[in-house]
């Protein structure tokens, strides 16, 4: 298991979908479709570093940190924010936040 090299994957691919994400609200038309295309690459890709980035966050649970309740954290917040997207890409997800979705 190579940790940088995960941890690293993990960015890029958080970068990629928080960049096309924006792209994607930022264009609104069907012409944008491309950077829609990406950012779902990008969630994919999130997802199938999954199981490396599991072994990285066990290995790291096994030391005492004063800032262990704040990593927790951030991974409950990674998991809703892939549920969400999975759950508005597959249509479960009408409305968020008070908005209606276009689709």
């Amino acid at each position: 298991m190579n940790v940088r090299r995960t941890n690293l994957g993990v960015l890029i691919a958080l970068l990629l979908a928080f960049g096309s994400g924006v792209g994607a609200v930022a264009t609104g038309s069907a012409a944008g479709r491309w950077v829609v295309a990406g950012h779902g690459m990008a969630g994919i890709v999130l997802v199938l570093l999954i199981p490396w980035k599991r072994k990285v966050i066990g290995y790291g649970l096994r030391g005492r940190r004063a800032t262990r309740w704040l990593s927790l954290a951030l991974a409950v917040l990674v998991l809703v924010v892939l549920a969400s997207g999975l759950a508005h890409g597959t249509g479960w997800l009408r409305s968020a936040g008070g908005m209606e979705t276009q689709w």
